[in-house]
Formats: structure tokens, C-alpha cells, sequence
């Protein structure tokens, strides 16, 4: 929603003697493109993000079902290995 509201609205900058003036959001608010976007992270476990997703259930299984070939693309940065920092139920 947000994207396609800063991309493609406009909005009332002002206004002459015979007309309004518009211009898109996007050219008044220096605003990110949204095709620029990466996202990532980093992890100590070599799974790809499909199967990371499966073992911690973050999501409900259809969700996942739909997800899974998009997700098995990717695997996380490699991380170091910091025991202090790591859930007792991950070792």
C-alpha cells in the first residue's frame, strides 16, 4: 500500500491564478525506490531460508506451502558463532 501510494500519488503543492499545481510524492519527498530494495541477514546455520522457515514454524503450514520456492533460494550470511547470544533451544 505505502508503496504504491509514494510512487504513483500526487499531492497539491500549491496554486496559481487559473490552476492548481500537483506533483507526485515521490519528486517532493526524497523517497527510496522500492525496486532497490535488498534484503538479507546473517545466521550460523547453512539452511536455506525454506528450511529454516519449516524448522522454527514461523509460519502456518499453507503459508509456508506457498513460500517454500521462493525461500529455497536464499541462505544467510555466514555469522560467527557467539554461545552467550544464542537461544538454549537452538544449540
Amino acid at each position: 500500500m505505502y508503496g504504491s501510494m509514494t510512487q504513483n500519488s500526487t499531492m497539491k503543492i500549491g496554486e496559481t491564478e487559473d490552476k492548481e499545481v500537483f506533483m507526485r510524492m515521490k519528486e517532493v519527498f526524497p523517497l527510496l525506490d522500492p525496486t532497490k530494495l535488498i534484503f538479507g541477514g546473517w545466521d550460523i546455520n547453512e539452511d536455506n531460508l525454506a528450511e529454516s522457515m519449516r524448522k522454527a514454524q514461523v509460519f502456518e503450514y499453507d503459508l509456508q506451502q506457498k513460500l517454500m520456492p521462493f525461500m529455497q533460494r536464499y541462505t544467510p550470511m555466514k555469522s560467527i558463532y557467539y554461545p552467550d547470544f544464542i537461544a538454549a533451544n537452538q544449540t
